[in-house]
């Protein structure tokens, strides 16, 4: 790689040995050594080189927002003897205007209804640039947007509805905001079958441009299509379970210990009334949709514990001692309010298994228990397993999956019976078994939540976004569960 260098120094050996000084290095050409591998910066060769050779100059010369080091090792391996360094910008330059010439080429296309062509066009676009993705550059970042996102309208035309949630994923990495992804990735989300995830990409635009009349309509009906498959018409108990609901979020949500210790007894009275009704499944999916699963778990955790030192006058101990009263009493609140929680799960795993002997009256939902959605499960945890590890290609084989499949028609149930599998795991110490099923109930509540695509995958594809998700989510949900289980 480095023959050049070696060529440049051999070139200047002449006049060196004359003046026979060697340069000072600069701060620049400090700065230069120090961003190479750690192998590389004490290589005398190189140094010299670096302090003779013109070449250094001119690429401190050229004006760039970033100097990557795709740079750098175009500078060392250059097919030119000279002006390696803006021939490479050069080349950069050259492929944003090659770029720029393949979108107008796509755009043109895609008016006159040949998506194919235009398909081609665009992805020959995108290539001509994919070495400068890291670029940082702000017409590289820009032109790659415009062309995956064109790309994606095309897909969406042409019903390639896989490869337009793609490009348009690819997009929100890099910008949540963008409108028209957001847009063009809820339809191909709604094609698939996906509506939970439609919804939240489609919640996002909204939050964005709260008057997009578009967004607005196909967000009404996406409402409308799920109340008509798995809602029941409102009644009163129904009413009432919504309003608490959302009375103890409040108060979990402002802490208020005292207000949530009166509160709660009420909700699982509720939710035990609603177990018991013939359509408990549909009325328990708000549980874990509104936020009242996660905030009652972020309340299982250790109390945080201060020392406090004392002084010898009569008026501060007096109110040492009323501190300590308070927290005397607020700590039995607090296990009162623990056990209410444990009580409130326990209720819907006894639910959960009194419903393998009844028989489903539903005859186009399957039994929860039954052969096929016992083969599902087995399905998904084995996909669910093998994704644990961050293997991207075992990810897109769990994301194919959940893109087809239409076996997660009551998620709730799916996420009840991984709770309670990720409890029978802790009473045994099987802390391994316990962390995937802590791992699996996630992946159902983002199923639950309509966040599976925007979320879950969006994370776990990154470089090490699976670790990620493991040590922050998935190991507070343990943490949680091992905590509600020691009460």
């Amino acid at each position: 790689m480095y023959k050049k260098f070696d060529k440049i120094v051999a070139d200047h050996e002449a006049s060196e040995a004359a003046a026979n000084t060697t340069p000072e290095i600069t701060p620049q050409q400090l700065n230069f050594l120090n961003s190479l591998p750690s192998n590389m910066r004490n290589d005398p060769n190189l140094i010299k080189s670096i302090q003779t050779s013109s070449s250094f100059e001119q690429l401190q010369q050229v004006q760039k927002t970033n100097i990557t080091r795709d740079d750098v090792e175009a500078w060392a391996r250059g097919d030119d003897e000279t002006d390696v360094v803006e021939s490479a910008y050069s080349t950069l330059t050259a492929a944003v205007e090659a770029a720029v010439d393949f979108k107008t080429a796509g755009n043109t296309h895609f008016k006159t209804n040949q998506l194919e062509l235009a398909v081609q066009e665009y992805t020959a676009g995108l290539k001509s640039i994919e070495i400068y993705n890291r670029s940082g550059n702000q017409q590289i970042n820009a032109v790659k947007i415009a062309m995956l996102s064109n790309r994606a309208a095309c897909y969406l035309s042409l019903e390639q509805f896989e490869a337009a949630v793609l490009d348009c994923t690819i997009i929100l990495r890099q910008d949540s905001k963008h409108v028209k992804a957001l847009w063009r990735r809820s339809q191909a989300l709604s094609a698939i079958n996906d509506v939970t995830g439609a919804a939240s990409d489609l919640r996002a635009l909204l939050l964005i441009e709260p008057r997009n009349k578009k967004a607005k309509i196909a967000f009404k009906n996406i409402i409308k299509q799920e109340q008509s498959k798995h809602e029941n018409p409102i009644d009163n108990e129904s009413l009432l379970l919504k309003k608490e609901g959302k009375t103890l979020l409040k108060s979990i949500q402002k802490r208020d210990i005292t207000s949530i210790h009166s509160l709660l007894p009420i909700y699982v009275n509720r939710i035990r009334d609603v177990l018991q009704h013939e359509q408990w499944q549909a009325r328990m999916g708000a549980f874990y949709t509104s936020g009242i699963d996660d905030a009652l778990l972020s309340l299982c955790k250790e109390e945080e514990t201060t020392e406090e030192t004392t002084e010898e006058t009569t008026e501060e101990t007096t109110e040492t001692t009323e501190t300590e009263t308070t927290k005397n009493i607020e700590s039995t609140m607090m296990n009162t309010i623990l056990l209410s929680i444990k009580e409130l799960y326990n209720l819907g795993f006894a639910r959960l298994m009194q419903y393998t002997d009844e028989t489903d009256e539903e005859d186009e939902v399957p039994h929860f228990f039954g052969s096929t959605m016992m083969s599902s499960r087995a399905s998904v945890r084995a996909l669910l397993r093998t994704s644990m590890t961050g293997n991207k290609t075992q990810l897109e084989k769990f994301k194919q999956f959940m893109n087809k499949t239409n076996s997660f028609i009551r998620p709730q149930m799916w996420i009840c019976n991984a709770d309670r599998e990720l409890m029978n795991r802790i009473r045994t110490n099987d802390l391994n078994g316990a962390l995937f099923h802590a791992f699996e109930g996630e992946v159902y509540r983002h199923v639950a939540r309509g966040t599976l695509h925007s979320s879950f995958f969006c994370d776990g594809e990154k470089r090490g976004g699976m670790e990620q998700i493991l040590a922050k989510n998935v190991q507070q949900r343990l943490r949680q569960f091992v905590y509600l289980s020691t009460k």
